[in-house]
């Protein structure tokens, strides 16, 4: 599973090597493609090759580019997201309009409770007006209650001056959040093999994120509430930092906690099932705990003939494509996020392992990894070695 958001801020060339991106700035740093989940190239003075841009399509990793004022201008999207995309296609064409209607109105509920939720929090008034507006959308929001709940929510929240067409700070931190989620929504879209363009309710002919604006809805409060926590004023690099860092927050959402990548996955998965079964009670929220473990591996393997180093040859190229970090002479280490994620590797292993010889696997979690002592030497290692979410390279 992927975490990892890295930004490329500074001059750089990146390109692939053995399954890991390589930047060579100031210092050369490698880290394996298996943890990215977002590549954001910042700087407009960074120089990467086909094939790692190929390699990162395949594997679905998000790619963001920022025009010269670092502000997100276009992505990269594969043509084809999964094996099956002609079938989910149609599907996707055959949803029933009037189940889409209902469907609409429930994603509207919940944004507007997200947003009540935050006026709650922060102890502004309104918020109860929120909760009639809850109760009066109808189907397809025909009487645009979600339109009415803006007004009240954003004067609440930011002030009765304030106006989103108004070229601000506030306004221009807003617009970078809803485009960083907006372009997570896009990648599970496709990376479930649909099509962005064709919504359940935005139907703008020249807007080719229709699907991924509907999705996106009840998301956006959670951006609202991180702008108005770090109380922007101005609207610079270290803002921009601090907003980037929307897609590690934590959300509560149906009274589970979820980073908000993961959230987003889960929610179009869920709302994928419940158009193609016509059931509402189909959206839900998964809760996933993430405890970070190390996967520890030692080898002893024989190298006395021809076929025995051809063999440590190819499981040592295996151990280095797969991610793991050589920490001293048949010793590797990994990170992996999870128990879900350890298992997988482990199965990999298996099926991996060479024929003759000695190998272990020690797993050990994060916390327990850290306590490591440094009698003598030091680790040199240019490959990306923390549990760190969101990195600047």
């Amino acid at each position: 599973m992927s975490w990892r958001i890295v930004v490329i801020s500074s001059t750089s060339k990146l390109d692939l090597k053995l399954g890991y991106l390589v930047i060579r700035n100031e210092k050369t740093t490698k880290v394996h493609l298996g943890e990215i989940h977002t590549l954001v190239i910042e700087s407009t003075a960074v120089s990467l090759t086909a094939a790692l841009l190929n390699e990162m399509v395949k594997r679905k990793i998000k790619i963001i580019f920022c025009d010269e004022r670092r502000n997100p201008s276009s992505e990269l999207l594969p043509y084809y997201g999964c094996h099956d995309t002609s079938s989910k296609i149609r599907s996707q064409i055959k949803w029933r309009k009037a189940y889409m209607r209902e469907l609409w109105q429930e994603i509207v509920k919940e944004k507007i409770r997200n947003q009540r939720d935050n006026l709650k929090r922060f102890k502004r008034k309104n918020f109860k007006l929120l909760d009639e507006y809850i109760s009066q959308v109808e189907i397809n929001d025909i009487s645009n209650r979600e339109g009415h709940a803006a007004k009240v929510y954003f004067n609440s929240l930011f002030g009765m001056d304030f106006s989103r067409s108004l070229d601000i700070s506030i306004n221009h931190g807003l617009n970078y959040g809803y485009s960083l989620i907006l372009s997570c929504f896009n990648k599970e879209i496709v990376s479930n093999g649909y099509l962005t363009t064709l919504g359940i309710f935005h139907d703008n002919i020249f807007n080719q994120f229709n699907l991924s604006c509907d999705f996106m809805e009840p998301f956006r409060p959670f951006v609202d509430r991180l702008i108005y926590e770090i109380k922007l004023e101005k609207f610079e690099k270290e803002e921009k930092t601090k907003i980037l860092d929307i897609l590690n927050k934590e959300v509560i959402l149906e009274g589970k906690q979820q980073h908000m990548t993961n959230a987003i996955k889960i929610f179009c998965k869920s709302v994928f099932d419940s158009l193609n079964e016509n059931d509402i009670s189909l959206i839900s929220f998964l809760k996933m705990s993430y405890r970070f473990m190390r996967i520890v591996l030692f080898f002893d393997l024989p190298t006395l003939t021809e076929k025995n180093r051809k063999e440590y040859t190819r499981f040592r190229k295996f151990l280095i494509k797969t991610g793991f970090m050589m920490l001293q002479e048949s010793v590797y280490v990994k990170l992996a996020l999870n128990a879900t994620t350890t298992n997988t590797l482990m199965n990999n292993l298996e099926k991996n392992k060479p024929a003759d010889g000695l190998v272990q696997v020690l797993l050990v979690t994060e916390k327990q990894y850290s306590k490591m002592y440094m009698l003598l030497g030091e680790n040199k290692s240019e490959v990306l070695n923390s549990t760190e979410r969101l990195v600047f390279l």
